[in-house]
């Protein structure tokens, strides 16, 4: 019996190909190659051949007739905890197991966070914007230090945000159901319903999953229950946040500013009204740092490891 056929997907910054762990792939009894893919592929026929292959978290699509294309695949490694772009339900039916590999992308997200913070609150695009035009401003921007952070959901990026925020000096605060429910929170970051953090943060940093509870759970009345002034930052999923009641608090003056990882719609459309002074955006960059990629190589090499050797693997079931 031949060994398996692995494919790297969607290497677009050519990172995996001198990994640690396409290195430990090609050293691993009963593997026969290791592909990395440096293009996005849109036709499964590409994909033909392959065993098992490695999506680089949603750049690779996956729905149900294109899953049906893919004649040898038995394993899909999904890097990153979340699989909003595999049809689970067609995967299991075809007998492909969706296995979870989770890479150190909590800090590389986390650090983005506070740098969209930073850029919020002292107008650094703006400014750079200002001065590459020829002017030179004087604004007045805000301190972290004595400012409230509030945390909407308090996993690994966000208990990651919360630390790096202590050490500007601002005080923490969090929500998730996990934490109403009972699960203790890091040493000094308090726990509160989610109006009330709302209305006693300056800073509301969103940081849970996209469900159908928390689809628009940021929404009009949320904002208006914050100090007028404040500041509102995305770097979990765009649906969270209802763009419309955004916008409407983005112009009132209700947020004096937004910083904004993720959108309803990716990529952004040219014409989008969110492309305004009072809101720094990025392009939905909050894992791509060198670390990440290593970090999922390795994952990734770890769980074919542990399927050769015919153990069960983390899935999204």
């Amino acid at each position: 019996m031949s060994g398996l056929r692995i494919a790297f997907l969607d290497d677009v910054h050519r990172v995996y190909e001198r990994s640690a762990g396409v290195a430990a792939l090609r050293g691993l009894a009963g593997v026969e190659s290791v592909t990395v893919l440096d293009r996005h592929v849109e036709d499964p026929e590409r994909l033909a051949g392959f065993d098992v292959l490695v999506a680089t978290r949603e750049r690779t699509q996956f729905p149900a007739d294109f899953l049906r294309r893919l004649d040898r695949v038995k394993l899909i490694v999904q890097t990153g905890s979340k699989a909003y772009h595999v049809d689970l339900a067609a995967a299991r039916d075809l007998g492909i197991t969706v296995a979870r590999a989770e890479g150190a992308s909590a800090q590389s997200t986390a650090e983005l966070t506070i740098g969209l913070l930073i850029a919020a609150t002292r107008l650094i695009t703006r400014l750079d914007a200002d001065i590459r035009a020829g002017n030179w401003p004087k604004p007045m921007g805000r301190t972290l230090s004595g400012m409230r952070l509030g945390l909407v959901g308090f996993g690994a990026v966000a208990r990651e945000v919360g630390r790096l925020a202590t050490a500007f000096g601002m005080s923490v605060a969090a929500w998730s159901p996990s934490l109403l429910a009972g699960r203790r929170a890091a040493e000094g970051v308090k726990v509160l319903p989610l109006p009330e953090l709302a209305a006693s943060s300056d800073v509301l940093s969103v940081h849970c999953a996209l469900t159908d509870e928390t689809r628009g759970l940021v929404d009009r009345d949320l904002i208006a229950a914050m100090p007028r002034g404040s500041y509102l930052l995305n770097s979990a999923r765009g649906p969270v946040v209802d763009e419309d009641a955004l916008l409407a608090a983005l112009t009132s003056g209700q947020l004096a500013g937004a910083g904004l990882d993720v959108f309803d719609r990716e990529p952004l459309p040219r014409s989008h009204p969110l492309r305004r002074a009072n809101v720094v955006l990025t392009p939905h960059i909050g894992w791509i740092t060198d670390r990440s990629y290593e970090a999922f190589a390795t994952a990734a090499a770890n769980l074919i490891e542990q399927h050769l050797d015919g153990k069960k693997l983390p899935s999204f079931e």
